[in-house]
Formats: C-alpha cells, sequence, structure tokens
C-alpha cells in the first residue's frame, strides 16, 4: 500500500517524500489504535481482537517533515500588524497567539481569561473545563513578551468574550474525529480566513496556523537554544522539537586557521630567503 502511494506521486523527489511522510504517519496512527494504553482502557474488552493484533510487526520509515523555515517571521508579523490588526482583530490576535505563545490551533481557539495573567506576565496552558492538554508536557507556562502582552489588553479592553480570549461560538465538547473550533462558527471564521490570508503571504503548507507555531519554535531556539524551545512548545523529547518544529537559524561555518608550528615557521623562512 505504502509503494503504491509514493509511486502514484509523479511530481517529481519533493512531492514523493511527501507521500512518503504522509504514509509514514498513517500506518503509526493505525497501529496507534492497539496501542497498550488503548487496550488497558478498555478496547480489548470490549472488542475481540485477533492474535496477533493488527499492524504487529508492521514497521514505518525515520521520514519527517523538517521545518524548512522559509517565511521571515518578523515580514510576517509586520504583514499581520498591517493587514489585520485595525480591520480584522480577531485574526490578528489568533495569528499573534500562534507565533508569539507558540499555541497550538485548539489550545487558542478554547484559551480563557483565567489561563492568562497580564500581572505575572504568563499564559498557562492547561486542563480547563474546554480544553484537554495533548500530553502531560503540553501543560505548560509560557512568558509573554511585550508584543503579545499589548495585544492581549487591547482585547481586554475591546469588548472580550467574558470566557475565552478570542471570540467565539458556543463552545460544545469534542464529539466527532474532525475537530471543531468554536472561533470558526458564524460569523467570526477566525480560522479559516486567517489560513486564506497566510496562504496569500506565503505561507502555503498543509497546516499553515501550525507553521505559525514553528516558526515561534525556532525564534526561541534561535535566542535561548533547543531545551527552551523543547519547553516553550510543550513537548516530551527534544528529538521532537528538533526533527519538526526548528529551522536552521544559526549561520555555521567552518575554518581552519593557518599552522602556527615550527614546520610553517620554516616553511616562511625559505620562501622569504
Amino acid at each position: 500500500w505504502k509503494a503504491r502511494r509514493i509511486a502514484a506521486r509523479t511530481g517529481g523527489a519533493v512531492e514523493k517524500e511527501a507521500a512518503e511522510v504522509s504514509a509514514d504517519t498513517t500506518v503509526r496512527n493505525a497501529k496507534a489504535v492497539f496501542s497498550k494504553k488503548i487496550l488497558a482502557a478498555g478496547l480489548g474488552k470490549g472488542v475481540e481482537l485477533p492474535q496477533p493484533l493488527p499492524f504487529a510487526g508492521v514497521t514505518t520509515g525515520s521520514s519527517t517533515k523538517r521545518f524548512g523555515g522559509k517565511i521571515d517571521p518578523a515580514k510576517l508579523f509586520a504583514s499581520a500588524r498591517a493587514g489585520l490588526e485595525k480591520d480584522h482583530a480577531e485574526q490578528f490576535r489568533a495569528f499573534a497567539l500562534c507565533i508569539l505563545a507558540g499555541l497550538r490551533r485548539g489550545e487558542a481557539d478554547n484559551l480563557t481569561w483565567e489561563q492568562v495573567d497580564l500581572g505575572r506576565r504568563v499564559l498557562t496552558v492547561e486542563r480547563t473545563a474546554y480544553h484537554e492538554p495533548k500530553s502531560t508536557e503540553s501543560a505548560r507556562e509560557i512568558d509573554l513578551g511585550d508584543a503579545i502582552i499589548d495585544i492581549l489588553r487591547a482585547a481586554k479592553d475591546d469588548t472580550p468574550d467574558p470566557v475565552f480570549v478570542l471570540k467565539g461560538g458556543k463552545w460544545r465538547p469534542q464529539s466527532k474525529a474532525a475537530p471543531h473550533y468554536r472561533c470558526d462558527d458564524a460569523p467570526w471564521h477566525t480560522w479559516r480566513d486567517l489560513i486564506a490570508w497566510l496562504g496569500e503571504h506565503g505561507v502555503r503548507d498543509a497546516k499553515p496556523v501550525h507553521v505559525l507555531r514553528k516558526l515561534a519554535g525556532s525564534l526561541v531556539f534561535t535566542a535561548h537554544g533547543i531545551e527552551q524551545a523543547r519547553g516553550f512548545l510543550g513537548h516530551a523529547s527534544i528529538m521532537t522539537t528538533s526533527a519538526s518544529y526548528i529551522a536552521k537559524a544559526k549561520r555555521v561555518t567552518v575554518d581552519i586557521p593557518p599552522l602556527a608550528d615550527e614546520v610553517s615557521s620554516a616553511k616562511k623562512g625559505r620562501a622569504a630567503s
């Protein structure tokens, strides 16, 4: 199945690599349905499963979709400030939460004012009545810079939603595989319109909002290192941060200085004579 899927792509090496990454992800997700954790939660009791389990022995490659980092975050933020802040405030605030605080779309969509402490200048991602963190490590405290502080203060002054930082429809529990984002309810359509705006400004990834989070992680990495970036993004492993979320942002060169030993000095002396 994987070989056929990759072979069907005829757009060259880049398209085939994307197909391989996608296929590996699909296989890993399928195997995860029969993980020890899910079996222990009751799947094995409610369903008579075969032995060996489905996907037992099926392996995947080590393919990951490394973040290219071709987007300049400073220019993108300046464009958002000029084009969105005044006339499309909700889109701008959603954009800012992802690129300045590194939030996932679901974290930003369900972020409550109780999670924001402007006095301490921190934002806390935690379990609330409206949101369950993706993992234990996803629960984290994020320090806020001047730009996002100003944006959040402006949001508080602009007849805010009494519960949520971003305006949207009524919150409802997740009941389908496809995620529901309250900020995409009418008349806001915040994420839908933000995705369209990002596409117009060069962010044409399959998950453009997630690119903002990757840009945030790369900025933290450049300034403070890989461990700080891991904690900022809420990853369990540095490998996840390094493999898929960090662009090469530091210039690396190799220089070999001229020799200064006795042999080198003797050669210089002969050349001079």
